[in-house]
């Protein structure tokens, strides 16, 4: 019984990376597989309209 309940959350749960550009079903999620996102992690500071911006 565990085993097929496992089975069944991997075919539910699909994810697929970042870049991916076919169709996707519903119910998938995209997730960072190759840490294209690391680049982003972090204090970001802007100004903008004479107002400044901390984005973490």
């Amino acid at each position: 019984m565990i085993l097929s309940l496992s089975i069944a959350q991997l075919c539910l749960a699909q994810e697929y990376p970042l870049d991916y550009k076919d169709n996707v079903p519903n119910g998938a999620y995209y997730k960072d597989f190759n840490g294209e996102m690391n680049k982003y992690i972090g204090l970001w500071k802007g100004t903008w309209d004479g107002k400044t911006v901390y984005l973490e």
